[in-house]
């Protein structure tokens, strides 16, 4: 999956948008970056955090220097998903080893797998557990 140029914002060729934090703020807005590399918004649009190239701040000291960080938007604990979300989480991961920027054998982790939290979610946490790349 390669990503090209839009109207103000990346998207991705599949037409899954990946709007970058400038696109979304004005210009004289002068905020930290969000914590994580991108997020994924129930809507299926993939939003740039950090990006590929940028350490993250999500998973601790010993996570954020070999990880990207990639969170859903919403709350899933009692619910999961919409479908268009996890294929966009899917369509950043396959977008992500085409670039180079995970390798073919990145492994996909929650984030209760490396810090103490809820997150993502007893739902989402149930579905990223069976994709082919989690990892405990």
């Amino acid at each position: 999956m390669r990503m090209k140029q839009g109207t103000g914002a990346r998207q991705v060729e599949e037409g899954k948008g990946v709007l970058s934090q400038e696109a979304l703020l004005p210009a004289s807005t002068s905020l930290t970056p969000p914590p994580h590399s991108f997020l994924i918004g129930e809507d299926g649009l993939v939003y740039e955090g950090r990006g590929w190239n940028t350490k993250g701040d999500h998973a601790g000291v010993t996570w954020n220097p070999i990880s990207i960080g990639i969170t859903f938007m919403g709350n899933y604990m009692e619910r999961s998903p919409p479908p268009r979300a996890i294929r966009a989480a899917k369509s950043l991961l396959a977008c992500g080893v085409a670039r180079g920027a995970l390798l073919s054998n990145y492994e996909v982790k929650g984030h209760r797998d490396v810090q103490q939290t809820l997150s993502p979610g007893d739902q989402l946490y149930e579905i990223i557990q069976k994709w082919p790349h989690y990892r405990e």
